[in-house]
């Protein structure tokens, strides 16, 4: 390839090429119009200074801009974006940002400030992966999340990314070399270092610029209208005020290093490599349809200005810089060609990409949004209200914990208390169950003064089942007193009370079995204790 100083770029033909793949002019070469051309000796500050200086200086005044490295794989687009491994071989990314700094060094001010926010990700098989977080060196990559890209009113959003604000050259330049660490890289026939992925780093510098207005407002007035009567300030007028208006300015930049095209049978690449290989060359096609549906639709040619769709969603790099193509952006395109004739083909076919990007036309404008003071006022009064209750929520959530730790501190004692009852409850019905299975006939009561009074505060139906109760237990005492009178006087009485008396202990241990149950116990017991003494009384007799 030979460049001229003009922006041509003229290919020779070799001689043993089929003519019918190359609508070449007569004299044996395929020319190419550029903006700009370098040969094989420029260097990288020759390149910055001519295609990427000015775009610094755009983003500054609110426009976006993309730059591209485009071309085969091993012709140098890694090489332009990041660069060598000397201070003087930097690539455009450490020169961008070196220049950014020392320009908002220089223009910042009381009145004008800046904020500088970097993130960096890239395009791997149809995934968008984040590449500033430090323990994704430590992560396979089959474990890394992707990105997801969100579309709303406002644009594309972009969810699980990270974004630094930095304020100087040091901290940009540390956080680029994270990024770049995380990059996968891997080794081809073509290139030692071949990337296997679109690296997007996106720059974006914001600024804040309080502006004085000449225009005099009355205070007593609507402050969004001008009073009528328009004159120069006047400092010793209290009724009048100068207003002042915040001029908000935000400029992107993304620089991009597309991964490189390769052919299959050139690159005998293992089956890891190929499927690479595959995706990369299926989102470079894509990246084309759109850039030939972008310059269809402006009128590039006839049939294409009906063709409205731009099939931006076909890939995931397409769709994340679909701003950088056809939206508000200012985009460029470096073609990197190898010189060598075996790759005569790649580099006809990567100028012919090149020329038809040069072709699309988009409208730009500069993000800009100006505030008034009455917007600021009332801004930084919503400021101060969302402060304030913000200290109230505060207070509030102290106020909260303090009443929970009490609360805890009284659940933990009515905890012991209850526990403490149990014990006492259990206690007395083991005490119960000892007097209930003494060693006098089962039967130990301690004489209750006040069953009476309890007796009497029983209900209705309970007295019943009272008087029915001991009158079952009466039964066998009346058997027994009949039996007794009988045979008082009959030679074996001793061993007829013996058998009555067993038939005495079976039906008192019958009853007490059928009412051992529930509420009626301490009933049963009672009842027990009166017809014991009564058999005490009996058997006295």
């Amino acid at each position: 390839a030979s460049s001229l100083s003009a922006p041509i770029l003229e290919i020779s033909i070799p001689p043993d090429t089929d003519s019918s793949l190359i609508h070449s002019s007569e004299d044996g070469y395929v020319g190419f119009n550029f903006n700009e051309v370098f040969d094989t000796n420029a260097t990288q500050e020759e390149v910055y200074e001519k295609v990427v200086e000015n775009k610094v200086h755009d983003i500054f005044q609110g426009l976006n801009s993309t730059v591209f490295a485009y071309g085969q794989t091993g012709s140098g687009k890694t090489y332009s974006i990041f660069g060598g491994d000397t201070f003087q071989t930097r690539g455009i990314i450490p020169r961008a940002l070196g220049n950014i700094f020392q320009l908002i060094k220089t223009k910042t001010s009381q009145s004008l400030t800046f904020k500088c926010h970097l993130s960096f990700t890239e395009v791997y098989k149809e995934n968008l992966y984040d590449l500033l977080d430090s323990q994704k060196r430590h992560i396979p990559m089959e474990q890394w999340v992707p990105v997801q890209l969100l579309e709303s009113e406002n644009g594309l959003m972009l969810r699980n990314i990270n974004v630094f604000e930095v304020d100087n050259e040091e901290k940009a330049l540390n956080i680029f070399f994270m990024g770049n660490t995380n990059r996968i890289t891997s080794s081809t026939q073509m290139n030692n270092a071949s990337s296997r992925s679109h690296a997007i780093f996106t720059i974006v510098v914001e600024s804040t610029e309080i502006v004085a207005s000449n225009v005099l407002y009355d205070i007593h007035q609507n402050s969004n209208s001008p009073t009528r009567n328009s004159r120069t300030p006047n400092k010793d007028d209290e009724n009048t005020q100068i207003p002042t208006n915040s001029i908000t300015t935000v400029g992107k930049l993304n620089l991009v290093d597309l991964a490189g095209s390769e052919r299959m049978y050139k690159t005998q690449n293992t089956k890891s490599l190929i499927s690479e290989a595959k995706s990369i060359n299926l989102s470079l096609h894509y990246l084309e349809q759109v850039i030939i549906s972008l310059r269809d639709r402006h009128g590039g040619t006839s049939a294409g200005q009906h063709s409205v769709h731009i099939p931006y969603r076909n890939s995931i790099l397409t769709n994340m810089l679909r701003d950088s193509l056809g939206g508000n952006c200012k985009s460029c395109f470096i073609i990197n060609l190898s010189a060598e004739r075996p790759y005569f083909e790649e580099s006809v076919s990567s100028c012919r990409f090149g020329q038809r990007c040069g072709e699309v036309k988009v409208n730009i404008h500069a993000n800009r949004d100006v505030h008034s003071n009455d917007e600021l006022l009332e801004m930084q009064l919503q400021n101060k209200v969302l402060s304030k209750q913000l200290s109230e929520v505060e207070v509030l959530k102290e106020k909260l914990d303090h009443e929970n730790i009490n609360l805890k501190d009284e659940v933990l004692s009515l905890q012991g208390r209850l526990i403490a009852t149990e014990e006492q409850l259990q206690q007395q019905m083991q005490h119960q169950n000892q007097v209930h299975n003494g060693n006098n006939g089962g039967f130990e009561m301690d004489p209750d003064p006040d069953m009476p009074i309890a007796m009497k505060e029983l209900t209705e139906e309970e007295n019943d089942m009272v008087v029915h109760t001991i009158q079952c237990l009466l039964t066998p005492v009346q058997s027994y007193l009949q039996t007794s009178h009988n045979t008082h006087n009959t030679a074996n009485s001793h061993n007829s009370q013996y058998m009555d008396d067993t038939e005495w202990e079976e039906g008192i241990d019958e009853v007490v079995n059928d009412a051992q149950d529930g509420f009626y116990n301490s009933l049963v017991e009672q009842s027990c204790a009166i017809v014991a003494e009564v058999a005490i009384s009996l058997g006295g007799l």
